[in-house]
């Protein structure tokens, strides 16, 4: 894989591991600077800058310069399938990159648009900050516990899976009285594999149990 420094241009080659370790934040040697590898990720070397072009060398005779010098070996010609092997070894390494990965690597736009017509066995794309609440309310029951609702919309270009739920009751002076985290196996029928899928409105719905004391608010958050 290639990366290209944003201060410099420079271009370097990076493998899964060196992602890992230094969790993408790759140092330029050419001008010094530390910088996010993950920001011009590309599986192809990158096109050089334009450079201004070189003054005209004047033409020299054939005569002058030989080719190959008399003790000089001829340079064989690479193989023309050196290229699928560059290639093969290139998916493979984003094969293992969506597989031995830190969770922000997998999170990586372009590394999931890379990974897609390859179907590589990434984990699910979770982002809280692309989940936007479009309604929520806590409405008390009958049974004197509670009903909280929220109505939740993906913005993510990729599939999510249902966040967890960090719910905290108040009371009226805005003191907390309760508060607990609900995971999709607490508030789904069925969690395993369940998505929200992108530009897709779900509604998450959590019955509450009667507290001893009197709750006049509640602040929530979603997280993963």
């Amino acid at each position: 894989m290639f990366t290209r420094c944003p201060n410099c241009l420079a271009e370097q080659t990076l493998t899964v591991e060196q992602l890992r370790i230094t969790r993408a934040i790759t140092y330029c040697p050419h001008c010094a600077s530390h910088f996010d590898a993950l920001e011009q990720l590309s599986a192809r070397a990158m096109a050089a800058p334009e450079t201004e072009p070189a003054p005209p060398q004047e033409p020299t005779s054939a005569t002058d310069t030989p080719s190959v010098l008399p003790w000089e070996k001829p340079t064989a010609i690479a193989s023309p399938h050196w290229r699928s092997g560059v290639y093969g070894g290139v998916l493979l390494l984003i094969g293992q990159l969506g597989y031995f990965h830190s969770h922000a690597i997998s999170n990586n736009a372009t590394v999931r648009r890379l990974c897609q017509p390859l179907r590589c066995p990434l984990p699910p794309y979770r982002n809280a900050a692309e989940l936007a609440v479009i309604h929520n309310v806590l409405e008390p029951l009958a049974s004197h516990g509670y009903l909280f609702k929220a109505l939740v919309n993906n913005q993510a270009a990729f599939s999510q899976t249902y966040p967890t739920i960090v719910l905290t009751l108040q009371d009226y002076g805005g003191n907390a009285v309760a508060q607990r985290r609900f995971k999709p196996e607490d508030y789904l029928l069925n969690p395993q594999n369940a998505l929200i899928r992108p530009d897709a409105t779900v509604e998450l719905s959590l019955h509450i149990a009667p507290t001893t004391e009197t709750v006049g608010g509640y602040t929530f958050d979603l997280t993963y």
